[in-house]
């Protein structure tokens, strides 16, 4: 008779790693992609993947994305970039109409 062999239990880390793999697999299917980014995001949710697993999942997809992709396109706009920095001269007006100074000529 042989011995039975038997596998160490995973550590939580790689379990983590392991839902991420298959997560990304999923994310990287191109039927998978053309779905909406919400219902993806559930589907995973559902299959038990936390949060951070999530968005882990997607940054990675979005890395491994070509430029062209639509769901580069969609997780880009999931996140928008922050506005542009006010100009000075903008920013100045502004305070000056606060404190009720008329507007420069």
């Amino acid at each position: 008779m042989s011995a039975a062999t038997t596998t160490p239990a995973a550590t939580p880390q790689q379990r983590r790693e392991d839902n991420i793999a298959l997560a990304v697999k999923f994310l990287s299917d191109a039927k998978v992609q053309q779905a909406p980014l919400a219902k993806r995001v559930s589907f995973l949710e559902s299959k038990g993947l936390a949060a951070d697993e999530i968005e882990d999942a997607l940054a990675r997809v979005a890395g491994k994305a070509p430029a062209t992709s639509s769901s580069a396109t969609t997780a880009a706009a999931a996140v928008a970039p922050p506005p542009p920095p006010v100009p000075a001269y903008v920013a100045a007006a502004s305070a000056a109409a606060q404190q009720g100074f008329p507007p420069a000529a």
